[in-house]
């Protein structure tokens, strides 16, 4: 999944030149449909195969799991990338006094355009373990 998804972010950064900005590619691949099918190759190649463990390892349960906690780190899904969760002043940082932070926390990366939401640095740390 890791390499699919590095070629997808290829793909969008090819598509961006294309269409002259990142602005008007994020903007026309909104429209896109997204259909993300996944687990049948790893079911296929890596479980039921004898070549591998992971049967002897995991119950088909267990593994199902496991599945699921490495597409999750894989395919985290931010809907605010670039705006902050608190007013800023433009190109400054901390947040601006007495603001108030936004609702939807675990929807935005950046807190403050410079420091990471916990939703973000727990992605990152799932990543590292």
């Amino acid at each position: 999944m890791n390499a699919q998804l590095f070629n997808h972010n290829i793909t969008v950064s090819r598509i961006s030149k294309i269409l002259g900005s990142e602005e008007v590619a994020r903007k026309y691949l909104s429209q896109c449909i997204y259909v993300s099918d996944m687990g049948h190759n790893d079911y296929l190649n890596n479980y039921f195969l004898d070549d591998y463990n992971s049967s002897q390892l995991y119950t088909p349960e267990e593994f199902a799991q496991l599945l699921i906690e490495t597409y999750e780190t894989q395919l985290e899904v931010f809907t605010h990338t670039r705006q902050s969760c608190c007013d800023v002043e433009p190109g400054t940082v901390p947040c601006k006094s007495l603001s108030f932070p936004c609702s939807n926390r675990s929807d935005y990366v950046y807190w403050d355009g410079a420091h990471f939401t916990e939703a973000k640095s727990l992605g990152l740390w799932k990543k590292s373990i």
